[in-house]
């Protein structure tokens, strides 16, 4: 876990978000600073500053285009379209060549969770908002690459059982290319 949030801060620092510490005290301060990105983007409003599982931050962007930073480790969904609980392992669904299949509903979740980022502009929120009930994403979802590392969560049960799921790790960024109406 340590290693992820050693790469989400690295990413961070990478585009700007966050300064390089130059010394110790610095150090103590970057995990401030750090926090201070969480909650601008609107992620620490639970009572215990806990952030949810497969959540993202905002990275700078252009016109063209949307980045996302996986802050927190982005479980497989333990259930099925019939919302039947799958049979433990939960793993990714896979091409025939190992790349991961996220399916379109992980994309429109984390749109709409834009949608809600206070560092959003309000047209940025708005189109978000839309997109999140509207969108059709061409092929059903996200191919990842079979190279990704993926790590596995347990999870307890109510029932005293537990759960694993296979997870994406934090610290993977993700670029949305926006087609403009000429595009083919």
């Amino acid at each position: 876990m340590q290693q992820m949030q050693n790469n989400v801060v690295n990413t961070l620092i990478d585009v700007g978000l966050l300064d390089f510490p130059a010394d110790q005290t610095e150090q103590e301060s970057l995990a401030e600073a750090y926090r201070d990105v969480l909650d601008a983007q609107g992620l620490l409003r639970s009572p215990d500053n806990a952030i949810e599982l497969g959540r993202c931050v905002v990275l700078p962007s252009s016109a063209e285009e949307l980045s996302l930073l996986l802050v927190t480790p982005s479980p497989v969904d333990e259930y099925d379209e019939e919302l039947r609980r799958k049979t433990s392992p939960v793993m990714f669904e896979r091409r025939p060549n190992g790349d991961i299949c996220l399916p379109q509903r992980w994309l429109l979740t984390q749109i709409e969770h834009l949608a809600d980022n206070p560092l959003a502009p309000e047209e940025v929120q708005a189109c978000a908002r839309m997109v999140s009930l509207t969108a059709v994403i061409p092929g059903g979802g996200i191919i990842v690459p079979h190279t990704t590392d993926t790590i596995a969560l347990s999870l307890s049960n109510d029932d005293g059982t537990e759960t694993v799921l296979e997870a994406l790790p934090g610290g993977l960024t993700f670029t949305l290319e926006f087609l403009g109406k000429d595009a083919d």
